[in-house]
């Protein structure tokens, strides 16, 4: 899912750190916020922990949701990140620190419907407010 407006977001399936890294390249030189979702087996087991970790550094701003089971070191985590329990916690963030031109990214193997379509909505209100 992409959605291009004065804010991009964009739905992205990459979640290993490999691909992560390769989607955050694309958009060199702008302000990426990034949503990480580790909910498959091999993130939750926290098998990548340091290149996940050397990822989301390389992001303006990085987004943990976390599974509700899982054996991440949150710890480690943190000093890359805001780690965030829920998708209106998620939302309130982003809206509080995106600007125009900004890049909402979000990797993960699962859509997070529900904060897309929010999204969407207030990248439509800014629209319009500044028409």
């Amino acid at each position: 899912t992409v959605i291009d407006g004065p804010i991009a977001v964009i739905d992205d399936h990459a979640h290993h750190p490999t691909a992560v890294k390769a989607t955050l390249e694309i958009f060199s030189g702008r302000r990426v916020h990034l949503l990480y979702y580790p909910k498959t087996h091999t993130q939750r087991m926290d098998i990548h922990r340091e290149d996940t970790i050397d990822v989301l550094c390389k992001a303006h701003r990085a987004y943990i949701l976390l599974p509700d089971k899982h054996a991440l070191s949150v710890e480690d985590y943190q000093k890359a990140s805001v780690i965030l329990g829920d998708e209106a916690e998620i939302y309130q963030q982003l809206i509080a620190s995106v600007e125009e031109g900004d890049v909402i990214l979000m990797c993960t193997a699962y859509r997070l419907a529900g904060l897309i379509e929010k999204l969407s909505e207030f990248i439509a209100e800014k629209r319009c407010a500044e028409a």
